[in-house]
């Protein structure tokens, strides 16, 4: 039984052993199937792939093919003509770069010129700077040296003046101012106290002293002063005395025109200078010794106002008074009382006022015409009072058969003198001041004043003494220190001249520079000019050269875009040959690519074709 039933598990075994193997080769049957089904797919794809791939050959090929065939002779011809252009344009760019480089080189040397020539230009116009200022410095040296010439002859000038001043001080020291000098006999103090103690007689010697007085100065004892009378030059117009006395005028004062009867403030401040000078030389030759000192004190001063009061005195008591000098209750032509009242109007307060008249000897015996025009020259005027004075001191007295030319001392020697002695002294308060003025009245007469200051208020004093000056004869030592002050103003006029012409040279010199400098200027600019012109024209040349080399460069690069053109064609052309080139490669290795791909597909295919009939000779053993 158990066999049995092992036989039959064992059958039923084999049963389904055997329908297991059935199965199993049914599934066998079906996957060889599959296989084959696969393999037949496998195969059929390798078929197309062989079949692809032998098409990309035959592309491929005919890719090579049309490369190898396309435009290679075309390629050549241009590429001949370009390499040909490409040499032809590189020479003439050649050509054009050293056309540059010398166009270039033209530039920098013109450059270098232009350079050299503005900097000659501007040293040349730094030159007409220079001179320019130099010409100006020149032209204010000339100003300077013109000015100190000016200057140095102003001093010739003034140093000629001084010393012409200082020659006539001098002069006039010798001259005593132009002023004659009373010149006394030896004995004439004797004889003039012969004549006071002689209860004022003038004895035979002391007339004979005063002949020889006038002989000293001047007169002939035969004729007195008045040598000739009186003279006309026109007609009776107008008269003039002929005077002898040792006065020596002046060329000043032969010049000068007076009118006696209107003479200037100044006019009249001269004469009163020049009769107190006469006088006090005259009380000098008393004053000298003791004897002569006794009978003369004290000198006569003269200042502006002591004139002043003189005229006030002159017209108070002669001029508008109505007073008759010929004719009047007194019997002298003197008005006393009326001098007196008027210098006390003044502010005088004094009981006297001194006086000397003279006429006849100024005027012509025509003066009686008050109307009379008397023309004189101021040398005629102090010839008169020169007269008049000495015929007061040396014919001073009354007219008599026995003495027809009045010679002999009087009341107007003794006034002159300031006699204390005599009885017509002016002054002889110790402490009052001498004026003395010189006035001419309206009917000609000639007024010798004497004012003493003894008894005038403080203000009448000081207004006397406001420039009064005592006017005297020189000394030895002024008349020396005029001569030593005369030659050293002489030389003063040397020196000054000296140093004249050296400003003179100066100025030559300085107008010789000022040449010299103009002459510079005009050279340096001439040479600016010329500089400036040269400027110019290397500028010019400059700009020529600028305008070759922009040229030269302008052809230079119209050459390089015309061969970078051709060269871009060139290579446009070597490149597409080249591009082909590697097409063509390419197309090579690609055919090879493709026929290798094709060889490896058809070995795949005969696989994929032996595997389809290895599974279909399984399938078919399988079945």
């Amino acid at each position: 039984m158990e066999n049995a039933q092992k036989a039959v598990n064992d059958q039923q075994e084999a049963v389904n052993a055997a329908s297991q193997a059935v199965n199993t080769a049914q599934s066998a049957v079906q996957a060889q199937q599959n296989a084959v089904s696969i393999a037949q797919q496998t195969a059929s794809q390798a078929a197309a792939q062989v079949a692809k791939d032998a098409s990309a050959v035959a592309d491929a090929q005919q890719r090579l093919d049309a490369l190898k065939n396309n435009g290679s002779n075309d390629n050549v011809t241009a590429t001949a003509q370009l390499q040909s252009t490409i040499s032809q344009l590189q020479k003439q760019l050649a050509n054009d770069k050293q056309a540059a480089q010398n166009a270039q080189q033209m530039l920098e040397s013109a450059q270098q010129n232009y350079d050299h020539a503005t900097a000659a230009q501007k040293a040349a116009e730094e030159k007409v700077n220079q001179t320019k200022a130099a010409l100006a410095k020149a032209q204010q040296a000339v100003t300077t040296a013109q000015a100190n010439a000016t200057a140095a002859q102003q001093k010739v000038a003034t140093a000629k003046a001084d010393a012409l001043k200082a020659l006539e001080t001098y002069n006039n020291y010798k001259n005593d101012n132009g002023v004659p000098t009373v010149k006394t006999p030896s004995d004439i103090v004797q004889q003039y106290e012969s004549y006071i103690n002689g209860n004022r007689y003038n004895s035979p010697q002391v007339k004979s002293d005063c002949a020889e007085g006038i002989a000293l100065n001047g007169g002939d004892p035969a004729k007195g002063l008045m040598a000739a009378g009186w003279t006309s030059t026109d007609g009776g117009k107008t008269w003039t005395p002929i005077l002898k006395t040792n006065y020596q005028a002046t060329d000043q004062d032969k010049a000068e025109k007076v009118d006696p009867r209107n003479m200037t403030a100044a006019q009249q401040t001269e004469i009163t200078k020049f009769a107190a000078q006469i006088v006090n030389s005259f009380r000098d030759s008393f004053q000298s010794t003791a004897a002569g000192a006794a009978h003369s004190y004290g000198k006569v001063k003269v200042s502006p106002y002591a004139t002043e009061l003189g005229n006030q005195v002159i017209d108070g008591a002669y001029n508008n008074s109505g007073w008759n000098k010929s004719n009047n209750a007194t019997g002298s032509p003197h008005n006393e009382n009326g001098m007196v009242a008027a210098a006390n109007k003044a502010g005088l307060n004094t009981g006297f006022v001194g006086e000397n008249l003279s006429t006849g000897l100024l005027l012509d015996p025509a003066s009686l015409h008050r109307n009379l025009i008397q023309s004189m020259s101021m040398a005629d005027v102090k010839q008169s009072i020169y007269a008049g004075i000495l015929a007061m001191i040396y014919q001073d007295v009354e007219n008599s058969a026995a003495a027809p030319l009045y010679y002999g001392f009087g009341g107007h020697t003794e006034a002159f003198l300031n006699d204390p002695k005599g009885m017509n002294s002016i002054s002889y308060d110790d402490n009052g001041n001498q004026y003395m003025t010189v006035t001419i009245d309206k009917d000609g007469w000639v007024h010798y004043n004497f004012f003493d200051d003894g008894r005038a208020s403080q203000a009448v004093k000081n207004k006397l003494a406001q420039g009064a000056i005592t006017p005297e004869n020189a000394s030895a030592a002024q008349i020396n220190n005029a001569h030593n002050d005369y030659l050293q103003k002489e030389g003063a006029v040397t020196t000054a001249q000296n140093a004249a012409t050296a400003a003179q040279n100066g100025v030559t010199t300085a107008q010789a520079n000022v040449a010299t400098a103009q002459t510079a200027v005009n050279n340096a600019t001439a040479a600016q000019q010329k500089a400036a012109n040269e400027t110019l024209n290397q500028k010019a040349v400059m700009a020529n050269a600028q305008a070759a080399v922009n040229s030269a460069n302008e052809n230079i690069n119209n050459l390089q875009a015309k061969l970078a053109k051709v060269q871009a064609d060139l290579n446009a052309i070597n490149g597409s040959v080249q591009d082909k080139a590697r097409q063509l490669a390419q197309a090579q290795t690609n055919l090879a690519a493709a026929q290798q791909k094709l060889n490896a597909s058809k070995n795949v295919q005969a696989s994929r074709d032996a595997a389809v009939n290895e599974a279909n000779a399984k399938l078919n053993q399988l079945q």
